[in-house]
């Protein structure tokens, strides 16, 4: 099994894009902009590439500028409270490329678990998606079944 992120990732997907590290001053001002922790696994992708695309150019995980920009926007925007459900539950990391957007459930300003859940921007759905980036991963590379808490890639 590949240990590095890179590898897992390029393993399921054969066009995968990466970009330089992220530091921990930007991931610390992540965490800090959004008042929680960043769980390991998502941590640790950022610190091998700040970003992966993939699927053809799908942005499967943003940079943490764009981490920042689009969960900024969702919790700021006038509009989004009279249009869709509150966005602070979640802290969105990625997308699908048709609008759909995937991140990890906040209660309380802690991610509990490795629950990766996918808005859907067309009916303001969020339902439970894949289980961690391993299964989050898989799952975008396969398109089918949720993952289960205990299947490997």
């Amino acid at each position: 099994m590949t240990s590095s992120w890179t590898g897992q990732v390029s393993s399921l997907f054969a066009d995968a894009r990466y970009v330089s590290p992220a530091s921990s001053t930007q991931i610390d001002g992540l965490e800090a902009e959004f008042q929680v922790k960043i769980p390991e696994e998502l941590r640790s992708l950022l610190s091998e590439t700040d970003g992966v695309l993939a699927n053809y150019s799908t942005p499967m995980i943003w940079s943490i500028q764009e981490i920042t920009s689009q969960n900024r926007e969702l919790r700021t925007e006038p509009t989004y409270p009279e249009l869709y459900m509150p966005f602070t539950p979640l802290l969105f990391f990625g997308d699908d490329g048709s609008g759909n957007l995937f991140g990890y459930r906040v209660l309380a300003g802690i991610i509990r678990n490795l629950d990766v859940f996918e808005w859907d921007h067309e009916t303001d759905s969020r339902s439970c998606y894949a289980y961690g980036l391993r299964g989050y991963f898989k799952r975008r590379s396969s398109g089918v079944g949720l993952i289960s808490a205990t299947e490997k890639l």
